[in-house]
């Protein structure tokens, strides 16, 4: 089949940067599978594993929309892991839907304004913030809204999501195969990683390069029998994480993307979706009807709730001398938040909570690798400084100095620059245990 084909070189490319975590079975090469996931009767008939449900504890700096403090907030993220050979089976159906969700936004003129889960160009957050504050820039004077969906992937409605999934299709009934890849992403099992971490030793297996958490029998002797393994019964949500999960967050929500590009658009506004992240750019006078619009619409047509926290209004003026300034809806300076980067009408930053992450988490990997080169058999005294070079200065090609940097060069922002122009002499204090910068 020519669409197998086309997934296989693309998967072929990308497969030896994925999926290196361990699950119930052993890491695939899609070649030798393609043929069993392109068969409609092997999917049909396919006991998917269960999704293994890890939790991310981190804090972050959380500025108050209202009054501009911050203060620290405790935030988790769940997410599944697929197993391996599921995986390919998510990643080849997400290839073939993804075809028809293009042709659709094609046809409904939307191709422009939803921006995430999809490969436009090569264009990554850096490139569709950039495109928002230029389109600012342009217009001068507007109304910014932001909205942020509560609780995302967890509350998407299955029926809703399947009616836009034969939709998106252009069926009445989508084929078997494709209902079985459906009801394995909404009736999905899953098992906790730290349930499993106490019944087998993540930590010898990596060491020991084995491939699996435990063979078959064992999974239905051990796991199984410790009722570890818990379905989703509820008739709402999908497991964040699966190569299908974006392209289907996606396909849920085009009913409410029509609806609010043609309100927006009616009024002279411009709408942008990325995930659960709405951005609204529209005249002032209109702002107050197409926040309630928006926020009655996510009900009534998705059955999703905005997170009022996480709404925000920066309205965007010009002053005599023809600048563009950024006040709150008390009329006080501010800055827009979106997709990581702050801008203020003038200046664009990377969000400073993320450059305070970035040094806390470069003082945590200098203070590790400094006990490590303690009892490090040969060059005792030695900080293993190579590699905190890779990890946490501008030398690395895959951090978040390189990041910023990147993002400085697209957006054409020399503040980004500027913001982390000290990031090589902050590592060496903490390299050398220098307490000043004097």
């Amino acid at each position: 089949m020519p669409e197998t084909k086309e997934w296989l070189d693309k998967e072929v490319k990308l497969v030896r940067y994925k999926r290196k975590y361990l699950h119930f079975d052993r890491k695939v090469n899609p070649a030798r599978i393609a043929n069993q996931i392109s068969n409609p009767e092997f999917i049909i008939k396919r006991a998917f594993w269960p999704f293994i449900e890890s939790t991310i504890n981190f804090q972050r700096y959380k500025k108050d929309i209202k009054n501009g403090s911050r203060k620290i907030e405790n935030k988790s993220r769940k997410i599944c892991y697929a197993s391996h050979f599921d995986s390919e089976i998510y990643s080849y159906y997400n290839f073939i839907l993804s075809d028809h969700y293009e042709k659709k936004l094609l046809e409904l003129g939307l191709a422009d304004n939803i921006i995430a889960y999809r490969s436009i160009h090569k264009k990554c957050n850096i490139h569709f913030a950039s495109e928002v504050f230029d389109k600012i820039k342009e217009i001068g004077s507007t109304t910014v809204l932001t909205f942020d969906i509560e609780k995302f992937f967890d509350t998407l409605d299955h029926e809703l999501l399947l009616k836009n999934w034969k939709f998106v299709s252009g069926v009445d009934h989508i084929p078997e195969n494709q209902y079985a890849v459906f009801k394995s992403i909404t009736k999905f099992a899953s098992v906790k990683k730290e349930e499993l971490e106490k019944l087998f030793d993540f930590g010898d297996m990596i060491k020991k390069r084995i491939g699996r958490i435990c063979s078959s029998i064992e999974f239905r002797e051990i796991v199984r029998k410790s009722r570890l393994i818990n379905k989703n019964t509820s008739g709402v949500g999908i497991p964040q994480g699966s190569p299908i999960s974006g392209l289907l967050s996606n396909i849920y929500m085009i009913d409410f993307d029509i609806q609010i590009k043609n309100k927006v658009e009616k009024l002279n506004g411009y709408y942008r979706r990325y995930s659960d992240d709405l951005i609204i750019l529209c005249p002032p006078g209109n702002s107050e009807e197409i926040k309630n619009y928006i926020i009655d619409s996510i009900k009534s047509i998705s059955k999703l709730e905005i997170n009022p926290d996480k709404t925000s209004v920066v309205i965007f003026t010009k002053n005599a001398e023809n600048r563009l300034s950024a006040l709150d809806e008390n009329a006080k300076p501010t800055s827009l938040q979106y997709l990581g980067f702050e801008f203020n009408g003038e200046n664009l930053f990377i969000r400073s909570s993320s450059v305070s992450r970035y040094y806390r988490k470069m003082a945590r990997g200098v203070k590790k690798a400094k006990i490590q080169s303690k009892y490090s058999k040969s060059n005792k005294s030695k900080v293993f400084k190579r590699k905190l070079y890779r990890l946490y200065s501008h030398l690395g090609k895959r951090n978040f100095i390189s990041y910023a940097y990147r993002s400085s060069i697209i957006t054409k922002s020399l503040t980004i620059k500027k913001q982390l122009s000290k990031h090589w002499f902050k590592l060496h204090q903490k390299i050398y245990g220098i307490n000043n910068e004097n």
